[in-house]
């Protein structure tokens, strides 16, 4: 409790404290005191019983019915999250009182069993950070932040926690990604600065998603393993022809020396052996060759000792 005010005062914005219900809330009285006292921005967040025990005088452990008076002795507001939805607008509520006029703090209790609720965050990684979490896990919208649908979650949301990212070229679209006011940036590299794509087309999506659900979830590497590659074919420099598109206002006129006549990578693969099939749309992508044009061989079973 001390902490929050200490840095309420050194900031001039709001503390926050987390604490447990019981013995944790009773122990930061006396620093809510002192912060009521010194009028400062300070937020109380703390445990309360579960909700089913709430007021019913049973003698669960920790239950004090009066606790909202104890509270109140020091605190211009105390509220009590009924619902896990109401969670976000609450602790928004009370921040704003907290701030508002004469500063003073305020408590919220939120129930054990609010706090046991599921909660997962959309995640989106850059292209760089592609792997860090698996792209079936739910939580996770796709590696392209710049491109829908993963651009309108992030221009959209309350707040976006950056973690480990330089805020680069492709990730944000040239920068034209607009996120919210609300960004904490994490980073291990103190020198890091905010800096803040081209779209994908829908077969190109429908391709990488095909891949993603036919690939194991936990690959295995294996010497001598064949590797299967995938090649879009641009036809041309497609990466500096998408930097003249979202740089537009840089360049007069269309767009010159990006569009080549490129080879016939059928072939150029044949020539050094490599199995290799076109195929020209995504139904002839899932549609299964037969026989598959590499080898096919069993994986080795690993065993411990």
């Amino acid at each position: 409790m001390h902490a929050a005010d200490g840095y309420a005062r050194t900031t001039g914005t709001l503390g926050v404290a987390l604490v447990s219900t019981g013995p944790g809330t009773a122990n930061a009285m006396g620093g809510l005191y002192e912060a009521s006292f010194a009028s400062s921005r300070v937020l109380l967040i703390t445990g309360r019983v579960e909700s089913a025990h709430l007021g019913r005088g049973r003698g669960y452990i920790h239950e004090a019915d009066s606790r909202p008076d104890m509270l109140g002795a020091v605190c211009r507001t105390v509220a009590r999250a009924r619902r896990a939805g109401d969670l976000g607008a609450e602790v928004v509520r009370l921040a704003r009182d907290v701030l508002t006029g004469r500063p003073r703090p305020a408590a919220l209790e939120i129930p054990i069993d609010l706090q046991r609720l599921p909660a997962e965050a959309p995640v989106v990684t850059s292209r760089e950070g592609r792997g860090a979490l698996a792209e079936d896990h739910p939580p996770c919208l796709d590696a392209f932040p710049a491109v829908e649908p993963p651009r309108s979650y992030v221009e959209s949301s309350d707040l976006v926690l950056a973690v480990g990212t330089r805020f680069q070229m492709y990730s944000t679209g040239s920068w034209r990604l607009r996120l919210p006011e609300n960004l904490i940036h994490l980073d291990v590299e103190p020198s890091t600065r905010e800096r803040i794509g081209a779209e994908m087309g829908p077969d190109h999506e429908a391709i990488c998603a095909s891949i993603r659900r036919h690939l194991p979830r936990h690959g295995v590497v294996v010497r001598g393993a064949h590797v299967i590659v995938r090649l879009f074919n641009d036809r041309g420099y497609g990466v500096l022809r998408e930097i003249i598109r979202d740089s537009r206002d840089a360049y007069e006129g269309a767009a010159e020396d990006v569009d080549l006549a490129t080879p016939d990578f059928a072939s150029l693969g044949a020539a050094f052996g490599i199995a290799i099939r076109s195929i020209g749309g995504v139904a002839a992508f899932e549609r299964p060759s037969s026989p598959p044009p590499w080898p096919v061989r069993a994986l080795p079973r690993w065993t411990s000792a």
